[in-house]
């Protein structure tokens, strides 16, 4: 809540000192209460950045949105141990990518955040993880990847934005291989205004600039989405199989799309 007062009110020079000095906070607070983690823990100042600073919410977010890839993967008859290459777009410290690591297929990541990318190579094993830029293209070659997946970042694009990536992990994409991806829905549209509903009804999508992280992103914000122009629009990766409503850590509805050929 503080966090999101001061977001609200501060002037855009300000906000990188001011996150540094909520992240350094809480840093204290992990060292003077550590957290006993089954698997690698980011420092505070990086799970800020994916919302979840507290450790103990950081741990449980990251675990319940690997078990929802693997279980929309399951549903959709792609066996998680059978797939030979997966990848984490827009990794960020590696929340979700941490409870995959070791599980059967070759995992690779990616994240344009450099210090987030240095963060995942030195702490998670077997995992290669890269940085890339903020459009694209990735570095993978074409055709790399059994299934490809991102947890909250079409959730932060602007649609000419989601566009481009969606027709870039459809090419680092092998045939027939899926997509799994989170999206603001239907439940989380309710707390818009009545005028920002509205825009998003007649439009499908609607992308709200963000404060929070000015001075880390050029451009952020929280979009939303209705599920007929997930259907209709997210084509340009492949036919929509499955969309659950709060699929994602029963929060964020979940996509499943596939790519047919080349």
């Amino acid at each position: 809540m503080i966090r999101r007062i001061l977001a609200s009110i501060l002037p855009r020079s300000a906000m990188p000192l001011a996150r540094n000095a909520y992240a350094l906070a809480y840093g204290l607070r992990d060292w003077s209460r550590p957290v006993d983690a089954p698997v690698p823990i980011a420092p505070a100042k990086l799970r800020y950045r994916v919302g979840a600073i507290d450790p103990i919410d950081y741990l449980a977010i990251g675990q319940r949105c690997a078990q929802d890839i693997r279980r929309a993967a399951e549903k959709s008859g792609v066996h998680w141990t059978a797939l030979s290459d997966v990848l984490d777009f827009g990794c960020g410290a590696g929340r979700t990518l941490v409870w995959l690591s070791g599980s059967g297929p070759r995992l690779h990541a990616c994240d344009r955040d450099e210090e987030c990318v240095s963060w995942c190579q030195a702490n998670i094993p077997d995992v290669t993880v890269r940085v890339n830029d903020p459009a694209p293209p990735l570095p993978f070659e074409d055709d790399a990847f059994d299934l490809v997946y991102a947890v909250s970042v079409f959730t932060h694009l602007d649609e000419s934005e989601q566009d481009a990536w969606l027709r870039e992990l459809r090419r680092v994409t092998r045939p027939h291989g899926i997509g799994v991806f989170s999206f603001h829905g239907a439940s989380l549209a309710k707390q818009l205004s009545p005028e920002n509903h509205q825009r998003l009804e007649t439009h499908g999508i609607l992308a709200l600039p963000v404060r929070g992280l000015w001075g880390l992103f050029p451009t952020y914000y929280n979009t939303f989405h209705t599920e007929s122009y997930v259907r209709e629009h997210w084509t340009r990766f492949g036919p929509v199989l499955e969309i659950e409503a709060r699929g994602m850590n029963g929060h964020q509805d979940l996509v499943v799309l596939r790519k047919e050929t080349n």
